[in-house]
């Protein structure tokens, strides 16, 4: 009886192409089942976060604009307010003043008019943006967890 000695710690033969093809088929697999879809999803969390953000934008510069034509309209009622007090100061001190705080009181409206229209905006857009968020979140979790959510 002859003792056969193996040295080698891998030995070439049909096992070892089997499971070098098993390997790739198992690669392709996991590339075909998680690993594209996930960058998709990827590729449109992207993108839905790069049209909040311009949306956010868009939101921030409108409010800007608001801001300028809230101070233009100020400016002008103050010019107004201005205005109507010279003409009337020499019909005598009280009628301008009475003038005077009439104008103030409309300024006061007008801007919290305004500025209650501005916050009514930022809420809706806000509210929008949880709401997608959320239904962001839950589909991540959906597809995550390969399951449906309740």
């Amino acid at each position: 009886m002859s003792i056969v000695s193996n040295i080698a710690l891998i030995s070439i033969n049909a096992t070892l192409v089997v499971q070098v093809l098993l390997f790739l088929l198992l690669v392709w697999l996991l590339n075909r089942i998680m690993i594209k879809p996930l960058r998709l999803i990827m590729a449109e969390r992207k993108e839905h976060l790069k049209r909040i953000e311009s949306d956010i934008l868009s939101a921030r510069q409108d409010h800007q604009q608001l801001e300028e034509e809230i101070h233009a309209q100020e400016a002008e009622a103050r010019r107004e307010g201005l205005r109507i007090r010279q003409e009337l100061e020499t019909d005598g001190f009280n009628a301008a003043a009475e003038i005077l705080d009439q104008a103030r009181r409309q300024i006061a409206s007008q801007r919290e008019k305004t500025m209650a229209d501005i916050n009514k905006a930022l809420d809706k857009v806000r509210s929008e943006m949880e709401t997608e968020a959320q239904q962001l979140a839950t589909r991540i979790m959906e597809i995550v967890l390969n399951r449906r959510l309740s």
